[in-house]
């Protein structure tokens, strides 16, 4: 693969997580006392951009370790519509909201909405004294060390992930739901997932170089992925949009077999399906893969399971824990986007010039803010 920034920071990853894991972990055991933890019967998620994203593959660890229900909105859901539901539970909602700058419009309305109808609010932001955390109840400062030169981000979406996930273990060991053993195990499994990144990098990077070429060639790109694993897709998308301006979707499983499935010229759509072996959505991710073969799309299948053949490519030699699988899958899809051509005179986010320098609109920081 040829160098370029987004490669480069796809490479920082992995001593990235050795480098800040002590610190988050430390910062998500204090960050709620003991009664407040024990006050919590619903958990709502929100962010946008990659911050949305990180929410959407922490939220199945919330689900599946804390005895609570959760959400997982966008901004404009939770301030808008989901804020004005809260009054019955008050401060049993823990409103979650994610962003690394804390400065978008809708971040702070969300945040000021929750806090205004009852919920007690929790900023993740790498930001402290940001608009949205200057109106949270609680800040958890996760600062991403800087890294140049610039390129569509990871290394604060990998932050923000890891940071949820820690959160998630630590409300679960103080309530009981899990043994201290298990949490530990669970934190063990979180520090060591540079090293399996790594790995993972040296396995996919013969079958990503070709399948990079076919997305370089066709200007298009389908992902596809359920539960936990949708925001991975719904990450590797927004990635390819930023860095090439190309056309680049992310569906449900299921949902493609009722509308995605009928897309037209099939043989130059690629298409990627995101499931681990022990996640509920991989055996319909097999059957929608014939699909793909049938429709002669080109794609791959990312898993842990069997041999590479027929598109399926399991990215490590070890199972990949459903929990926490969106952050490897999410690390590498970055990986393969990096490896897109990009046509030299298409810089990312267009440049942010021309009819995207947003100066003769408002934009996602400059948005008006109204509380409903």
């Amino acid at each position: 693969m040829n160098d370029n920034p987004m490669l480069a920071h796809a490479k920082s990853v992995s001593p990235l997580i050795r480098d800040i894991f002590t610190q988050l972990e430390l910062k998500t055991r204090t960050i709620l006392t003991t009664p407040e933890i024990f006050e919590i019967r619903h958990m709502i998620l929100f962010g946008c951009g990659d911050s949305f994203s990180a929410a959407e593959g922490a939220a199945n660890v919330f689900l599946n370790l804390c005895g609570f229900t959760v959400q997982i909105v966008p901004t404009m859901t939770a301030s808008r519509y989901l804020a004005q539901t809260l009054p019955i539970l008050g401060k049993h909602v823990l409103a979650v909201g994610v962003s690394n700058s804390g400065a978008p419009a809708r971040i702070v309305e969300a945040m000021k909405a929750m806090s205004a109808h009852g919920a007690r609010t929790l900023a993740v932001t790498g930001d402290p004294e940001s608009p949205m955390a200057q109106v949270a109840d609680r800040v958890l400062e996760v600062q991403t060390p800087p890294f140049e030169p610039e390129a569509p981000g990871i290394r604060s979406y990998v932050v923000a992930q890891i940071t949820l996930y820690l959160l998630a273990i630590r409300i679960s060991e103080v309530t009981g739901q899990i043994t201290m053993a298990k949490s530990d195990a669970y934190r063990e499994e979180l520090r060591s997932s540079g090293t399996q990144l790594e790995r993972g990098y040296g396995k996919v990077k013969d079958f990503f170089e070709p399948f990079a070429k076919t997305i370089s060639r066709c200007g298009r790109l389908e992902l596809l992925a359920s539960g936990a694993c949708r925001g991975s897709a719904d990450f590797g998308a927004a990635k390819l949009i930023e860095a090439n301006g190309m056309d680049a979707v992310s569906q449900d499983v299921e949902e493609f077999a009722h509308l995605n499935l009928f897309r037209r010229d099939p043989a130059h759509l690629p298409t990627i399906l995101l499931a681990p072996s022990d996640d509920p959505s991989y055996g319909r991710c097999t059957e929608v893969a014939k699909a793909l073969e049938t429709l002669q799309r080109p794609f791959l299948m990312l898993t842990d399971a069997g041999t590479s053949a027929n598109g399926i490519l399991p990215v490590t030699n070890e199972p990949i824990s459903p929990l926490f699988a969106p952050l490897l899958l999410s690390c590498l899809l970055y990986y393969l986007i990096a490896a897109v051509d990009t046509d030299p005179k298409c810089a990312y986010f267009q440049g942010h010039t021309g009819p995207w320098s947003e100066k003769d609109f408002p934009d996602v920081r400059h948005s008006s803010i109204k509380i409903y």
